[in-house]
């Protein structure tokens, strides 16, 4: 058996990617004629990855702001059972009374405030 000698071989081989990439195959084969099509396809073809890739992102981050609102939703409910909760004189005066503070509670209830009005 020969050997194939591999400098034949490399220099067959780039002659060959040569005239591939010289652009003779297409005019060979009559592919010239339709090359503009070719270039339409490819065009649509890279088009709609592109838009592919842009809605997937936009996906991702309309489920990453739902599970941020989600989260704020669950803070701003806590938050306002807290604030109901401190709505009541007596949890009122308990915490005035764990900071020692020495505001105090009124003797008596607040009342309306009318004034009168003068008449012209």
């Amino acid at each position: 058996m020969k050997k194939p000698n591999f400098k034949k071989w490399v220099s067959k081989s780039i002659n060959r990617l040569g005239k591939v990439l010289s652009g003779d195959v297409v005019l060979k084969w009559g592919l010239d004629k339709s090359l503009g099509l070719v270039c339409y396809g490819f065009l649509l073809i890279s088009a709609q990855i592109a838009w592919s890739l842009t809605v997937e992102n936009d996906m991702v981050k309309i489920k990453n702001n739902e599970r941020k609102l989600e989260e704020l939703r669950i803070h701003y409910h806590q938050t306002e059972l807290n604030y109901v909760g401190m709505d009541s004189r007596s949890t009122v005066n308990r915490m005035l009374e764990s900071y020692h503070s020495k505001l105090k509670a009124p003797a008596c209830p607040p009342k309306r405030i009318v004034i009168k009005k003068e008449e012209e």
